[in-house]
């Protein structure tokens, strides 16, 4: 279902690296106590769209996205990024698709992200803060706080309670087409 598989971390611009190997990864977490299998589902990026192989992640356990095997010694990887296709270091939409289309979760990751402009130059990912908010936006995820500028295959070391508590505004609403309503709200909706 929606939510059950986060996108959890996100290294976009490992260069200079800290302590981890140089080379860009997204991680994604199981927030289920059930083993998921992703075979056929799809991890798109700017302009780029991956199919994932037939690959599980555990209970609660994560699944790192990147190019060739530099991160296996951090847990499972999948060898999915390409040198012609990488992760934005200005930013983009990474969305996760189910083998039928669905959204199982989608980011838009910014470098203001970050808070710190030595962290956002690079060698550190971001990390998603509370995993029980997943439509937490900016207000979710900053910069590892781990001496190795990551926390790839483990929890992040930002990991923190950061519900959310503010209550959606509608702040406009318009007539978008013959039969179709769209409403503005002042945060993510799910």
């Amino acid at each position: 279902k929606t939510h059950d598989i986060l996108i959890n971390e996100i290294m976009s611009d490992p260069d200079p690296p800290v302590e981890l190997p140089d080379c860009e990864y997204v991680e994604l977490i199981n927030r289920t106590r059930f083993p998921i299998w992703l075979n056929d589902w799809t991890f798109s990026f700017g302009n780029y769209s991956k199919t994932l192989p037939d690959v599980k992640i555990d209970p609660h356990g994560f699944l790192t996205l990147t190019k060739g095997r530099p991160l296996d010694e951090y847990g499972p990887t999948v060898d999915l990024f390409t040198s012609a296709t990488s992760l934005s270091n200005e930013g983009t939409t990474l969305t996760l698709k189910d083998n039928e289309g669905v959204v199982i979760h989608s980011v838009t990751y910014s470098p203001e992200w970050f808070g710190d402009p030595l962290k956002s130059s690079g060698g550190w990912a971001l990390e998603q803060i509370d995993p029980g908010n997943p439509c937490g936006c900016n207000g979710n995820w900053k910069a590892s706080t781990d001496i190795h500028g990551g926390t790839p295959g483990k929890i992040n070391s930002v990991y923190n309670s950061n519900p959310d508590t503010t209550i959606p505004i509608l702040l406009r609403s318009w007539i978008s087409g013959e039969n179709e309503l769209s409403l503005l709200f002042s945060e993510s909706m799910d």
